[in-house]
């Protein structure tokens, strides 16, 4: 006796050990169920389908441990002993996870997916390999929980139900915060891999502690202890009230259902108002558990306590339905809160904190009052179940049933809710499940009088709740408002008409009309496609982007027959790439339904998307459709959405490209999309390295000039456009929509190849972008946040000298420039003032009245290097107009219309008096008009020597030095002017981007060892 005293203090002292213990292996759990998420994403498509799998099978896993463990616990004595192995066999599992998925995965698409025609293996078999590399550690998960349940009800054999929900809150909040931790910190730290062994050697920790503990636990064989109210007796269940044991089974699986339903209508309702970003979903799935843990906190100190614990549970349940109901207008306005809150804080790191800090309180305002009340009932059916005879068996009972109902609520409210039912409809449904669960609990507990009355009042509950969603709805608009983006006027918004609407199994769509005609597709609030109709007078720039994904390969394959497009959009590019008559199919993958549905809301504008019969539209995700076997493709074109969305950096990932590639023909054309304005340079040369680490040869073009659109090859250097292609009826018909006039119009967006930005990539040395290491996902929300952008990239293109023609990478068959000015690209305007001067100094030639009379109404260099020579200028006064001009007109116009300016302004008496050093500029300036590297670089040293030479145009004349003596194959001699003046022209600031490019290009073409200062 004196030994059991002795036992049981030290038990008693232990206490906080093992919940502290249980919290850890809950953080690793999470831990787990992110990751896989991330993982499986990689074998089964979207992230919201991944999402899904991964819940389904880590609580069917989960559920299966559970029920195995309550069939034996009866029989076990050291239950802490089992509990060690179970957190020990989880912590193995994570050590060898990595690599078990890298050799299955590469074997089912290297080699069991290409070598057959079967669509049932290829879509069967990722789904199975995906359940069979999770199932397993969910088994054991699921096993944990009772076991440890199990050791503290021994401990605590007055207070079963204590210690049930101390527990239940532990493994939650740790869950809460595994799920922060893991997206906030560790994956962005060591990637997947590396945070998946973290989680184990958490595990492996937890094991050694519970084994060291389980030496004061129950010897081996020992039954568990009595307690009152409970019994081991199994052959008569019994109960203080009449609550049938089936009627608490039924609510433990039931209450399961409806927790999950809400969650998943919470996330997508959350994510229309926070964001679809991958840290919005981690905030909202912790705030789903918070809420959860501190249900079981509360009812801790109380549930060992209640007299009637059944009519509690009965009250819960139907109090939780009308919570949930009421989170629908508390939500609605929530929209008023984000948007002055999006106004308010400071586009910079610290303000993004503030936002996310906020998005959680939302999150938190919305889910915590039904999901406190949910954790509490698992506790609650618990405790009945183990004093109703099932004795320990209850534990693993009851949260089996629980995780059975989570699993079917959880597919139900993706796969069948949201799409046919709606968000509001499917919330009120697990509502009323809920609301009627209570009302069998209440009226299995009461008799008489009570009972007619908990009757009464659940009709009138489930009336007034009916009524209720009936006549309250979630406005389209104001969902589809996107106010998580900063400047989102909602009272503007009000004055939109929605098209279309649907709730599809990865997001909600709307298809939106302004007051302009401009149709807009937005998907889960964030806009997607839009399309001019109507009044409005310009194509949008997403037409215009559209139009050039679909034109660029053709012209860069102009006899390509196949083709496949990633991301269906708004169908316009599916609808130019069939405008080409060589094309026999286009393939468009798209994995949303609800966007399909949408399309038609574009017509005319896609109309061959929709009705060409060379048209074919594939329900399906990208990679899985490419890792099938079938023949090649000529073109590829990838459109997807912004990097910072949930999901959409898997398709900018180094593993996209490679499954891309393997159906790629040989000597086809991958093109990608890739945003600027939104993301920083790290995150744009992250998503250029992984598709440089595939295609050796690619070139980048400027879409609206706040994005790229990037082709690649696979075997040779992609050739200038074809001019033919470009001609083609139907593409001109296309491209005229966009502004696009002639073969100038795309190829003055040309803005290098693999020779100019691979050294860019190197240069911001960024990781290159990996579904193991998503350092895109991990970077672009806070990017697009801050309002980054990388559009320093294009700046080596958009210096004032013909920088690809000096570097020889591309060429200028016209004599005369013809770009047609247009909004949606900025740097038209440019061009447009270079041609508009060039007409300028053909007037000069003309001294008629009415030619004076027009020139005086121009205000250009031109005119205003006439004007100052009639009234006897100085030469540096004069020199100063020219230089203008030069560094104005001549990278936009050709060597033929420069040699009539400079002969037209050589007439001007001011320019024939020039000094020695003025005529040297006016000749560098002719020799880089005329593309002449040769007389560029006979110039440039002796102008720097100018003693009286200005910072700005010493570092033009460095410019045209380097790129001249790049051009003429010789990049150690621009490497050495550039570490000769860097010291001189950058001494205390740091050089601009595209000194810093130009330099790298240089270092990377030099010979090994020479580099850049």
């Amino acid at each position: 006796m004196i030994e059991e005293a002795r036992t049981g203090a030290s038990l008693s002292g232990s206490s906080s050990t093992l919940v502290v213990m249980f919290a850890a292996s809950g953080f690793s759990g999470l831990v787990y169920e992110t990751l896989w998420a991330q993982y499986l994403r990689m074998l089964v498509g979207s992230a919201a389908v991944a999402q899904s799998l991964v819940l389904a099978v880590f609580l069917g896993g989960m559920g299966l441990g559970a029920w195995w463990v309550s069939r034996r616990t009866d029989g076990w004595g050291n239950l802490l002993r089992r509990y060690a192995w179970a957190e020990a066999a989880l912590g193995i599992l994570a050590f060898v996870f990595h690599p078990v998925f890298m050799v299955t995965s590469g074997l089912l698409f290297d080699r069991v997916i290409p070598s057959t025609d079967s669509a049932v293996v290829t879509q069967v078999a990722p789904w199975a390999l995906a359940v069979l590399l999770v199932l397993g550690q969910s088994v054991l998960l699921g096993m944990t929980f009772p076991l440890m349940t199990g050791a503290m009800a021994r401990r605590r054999p007055a207070e079963p139900g204590a210690s049930v929900a101390v527990l239940y809150f532990a493994n939650t909040l740790g869950g809460a915060v595994g799920v922060l931790s893991a997206g906030f910190l560790l994956v962005g730290m060591v990637g997947l891999p590396g945070t998946m062994l973290f989680g184990g050697a958490i595990n492996l920790v937890v094991a050694r502690m519970a084994w060291r503990y389980s030496t004061h636990a129950d010897a081996p064989g020992a039954p568990p202890p009595e307690a009152p109210g409970l019994t081991t007796d199994t052959t008569r269940p019994r109960l203080r009230r009449s609550v049938p044991v089936g009627l608490l089974v039924a609510v433990a699986t039931f209450t399961g259902l409806a927790s999950l339903a809400y969650e998943i209508v919470w996330i997508r309702m959350l994510s229309m108002l926070l964001g679809s970003t991958t840290h919005a979903f981690e905030l909202m799935l912790s705030a789903f558990l918070i809420g959860l843990a501190f249900g079981g906190l509360w009812i801790r100190s109380r549930i060992d306590e209640l007299k009637d614990p059944a009519t509690s549970l009965g009250l819960i349940q139907v109090l939780m339905g009308l919570l949930a109901v009421a989170t629908l207008p508390l939500y609605v306005r929530l929209f008023g809160v984000m948007q002055s809150l999006t106004s308010s804080l400071e586009q910079s790191v610290d303000g993004y904190q503030l936002f996310n800090l906020a998005s959680y309180g939302m999150a938190l305002t919305v889910m915590l009052p039904a999901t406190l009340l949910a954790g509490m009932t698992l506790p609650l059916v618990t405790v009945l179940l183990m004093r109703s005879g099932w004795g320990e068996r209850a534990i693993g009972r009851a949260y089996s049933f629980n995780t059975v109902g989570a699993v079917v609520g959880a597919l139900v409210a993706i796969h069948l809710g949201l799409p046919l039912l709606g968000l509001k409809w499917t919330l009120g449904t697990a509502a009323l499940l809920d609301i009627a669960v209570g009302t069998a609990v209440l009226l299995a507990a009461t008799t008489g009088v009570s009972q007619i009355r908990w009757g009464v009042a659940s009709v009138a509950l489930c009336a007034a709740t009916v009524a209720v969603l009936s006549v309250s709805w979630l406005d389209p608009l104001l969902l589809a408002s996107g106010v998580f983006s900063r400047g989102v006027d909602l009272a503007e918004t009000s004055r939109r008409e929605v098209v279309a609407h649907g709730d599809g199994p990865t997001a909600s769509v709307a298809l939106v009309r302004d007051p302009q005609g401009v149709l807009t597709l937005r998907t889960n609030g964030k806009p997607s496609a839009s399309v001019a109709a109507g009044e409005a007078s310009h194509a949008t720039s997403d037409e215009t982007v559209s139009t050039l994904l679909g034109v660029l390969p053709l012209a860069l394959k102009p006899e390509a027959r196949s083709a496949a497009n990633v991301g269906l959009g708004s169908g316009l590019t599916t609808h130019v790439l069939l405008g080409s008559p060589t094309i026999d199919q286009v393939t468009t993958i798209e994995i949303e339904p609800m966007v399909v549905a949408a399309a038609p809301g574009f017509l005319p504008r896609n109309r061959r998307a929709l009705s060409d019969p060379r048209s074919r539209i594939v329900r399906d995700d990208a990679r899985r459709f490419f890792a099938r076997s079938g023949p090649p493709f000529d073109i590829i074109v990838t459109q997807p959405s912004n990097s910072w969305v949930d999901g959409a950096a898997s398709l900018y990932s180094l593993e996209f490209y490679r499954a891309a590639a393997r159906r790629l023909a040989d000597d086809g054309v991958f093109v990608q999309w890739v945003e600027l304005i939104g993301a920083d340079p790290r995150v744009v040369t992250s998503i250029l390295g992984a598709m440089a680490s595939v295609f050796p040869h690619f070139a980048v073009y400027s879409g609206t000039g706040g994005d790229m659109l990037v082709a690649a090859s696979l075997s040779a250097p992609l050739p200038v456009p074809d001019e033919a292609t470009l001609a083609l009826p139907k593409l001109t018909e296309d491209l005229r929509a966009v502004d696009i006039l002639n073969e100038q119009d795309l190829a003055i967006r040309f803005t290098g190849d693999e020779t100019v930005f691979r050294p860019a990539i190197d240069l911001v040395a960024a990781p290159v972008n990996s579904e193991f290491r998503p350092f895109v996902e991990q970077s672009a929300a806070q990017a697009n946040f801050v309002g980054a952008s990388a559009e320093e990239l294009l700046h080596l293109y958009l210096q004032p000298l013909p920088v690809m023609e000096l570097l020889g990478l591309t060429r200028r068959a016209w004599t005369h420039s013809e770009v047609t000015t247009t909004p949606a690209f900025f740097y038209t305007s440019r061009t447009h003032t270079a041609q508009e001067f060039r007409d300028q100094v053909a007037a000069l030639q003309d001294t008629t009245a009415e030619a004076e009379r027009t020139l005086a109404t121009l205000r250009g260099d031109a005119w205003s290097l006439r004007h100052e020579c009639s009234i006897a200028p100085s030469e540096a006064e004069a020199l100063s107009a020219l230089y203008a001009i030069g560094i104005a007109v001549i990278a936009d116009l050709t060597p033929v219309e420069l040699e009539r300016i400079w002969t037209g302004l050589e007439s001007l008496s001011c320019v024939e008096e020039l000094d020695d050093v003025g005529r040297q500029w006016l000749a560098l300036l002719q020799a880089v008009g005329r593309r002449d590297r040769q007389t560029i670089l006979e110039h440039v040293p002796s102008l720097l020597d100018d003693a009286n030479l200005t910072q700005a145009r010493a570092r033009y004349l460095l410019f045209a030095g380097m790129t001249a003596e790049l051009g003429s194959g010789r990049p150690e001699a621009a490497l050495a002017l550039w570490n000769r003046e860097r010291g001189r022209l950058y001494r205390q600031v740091r050089p601009p981007f595209f000194f810093r490019h130009l330099a790298e290009v240089a270092a990377s073409l030099a010979p090994r060892g020479s580099t850049p200062n």
